[in-house]
């Protein structure tokens, strides 16, 4: 998880995102459960909301707002506000972005943590995982705030859930494959099953007409010659 909590409770899980000077890198904010926060301003800013990162409000970015260093360097999809959506992609990491990166929520009154650390080129260990998840036990909550009515807002992994589902989707297609062959087979095996039963049955009804016939042609036979025989005797 990534730390997404309202304003009244300090960030417990934080989300840590290691990158090398250069790379591009996604600070993930999922709201958990989903809510609309089109027409929410956002916020993205960096060590103490003392840089501000990225603006969204009123259905707009305003770079103007950005700090210096930050322009033309970050992108908010629009589209992903919709379902609570709020992760930031930010381009050519450099050293001077290490440090705490957040998210503020203004209409949810929620608040979104990522650490990025960014080493120089060459020098962080892919094989170990660039991403790193930290959290403590217990929640601390600020003096005064006991019983108030902000609510905690989690944050998911976008990627790994779609992942799941296209998996189970996938398996359920696989099974329904498997399952109308294992039918189409065994309909094919009884039915030639069924034509094997049947042919005896067949050769056998074939002999009896035959025996039929040939007893028929020597009744037809003995009475011609009876015939003849009588006309001679006459």
């Amino acid at each position: 998880k990534c730390g997404c909590r309202s304003a009244a409770v300090l960030p417990q899980a934080e989300e840590e995102v290691e990158a090398e000077e250069g790379d591009d890198v996604i600070l993930k904010c999922q709201l958990d459960p989903e809510d609309d926060v089109r027409k929410s301003p956002v916020t993205w800013s960096k060590d103490e909301r003392k840089n501000i990162v990225h603006v969204y409000r009123l259905g707009q970015d305003h770079a103007e707002d950005q700090k210096e260093v930050f322009r033309n360097r970050t992108v908010l999809h629009h589209e992903g506000l919709k379902k609570g959506n709020v992760t930031l992609q930010l381009f050519s990491v450099r050293l001077s972005d290490n440090g705490r990166f957040i998210c503020y929520i203004r209409r949810l009154d929620a608040y979104c943590y990522v650490i990025l650390k960014v080493v120089r080129r060459g020098q962080l260990n892919r094989s170990v995982g660039s991403v790193v998840s930290t959290a403590t036990s217990q929640p601390e909550v600020e003096p005064g705030d006991l019983g108030g009515k902000n609510k905690t807002v989690a944050c998911v992994d976008v990627k790994y859930t779609v992942i799941s589902i296209f998996v189970g989707v996938l398996g359920a297609v696989i099974l329904v494959i498997l399952g109308t062959v294992l039918i189409y087979k065994k309909i094919q095996k009884m039915k030639k099953k069924k034509e094997a039963e049947r042919r005896p049955h067949n050769v056998e009804m074939q002999n009896l007409t035959s025996e039929g016939r040939e007893g028929g042609e020597r009744q037809a036979d003995a009475a011609e010659n009876g015939s003849g025989n009588i006309q001679q005797d006459v």
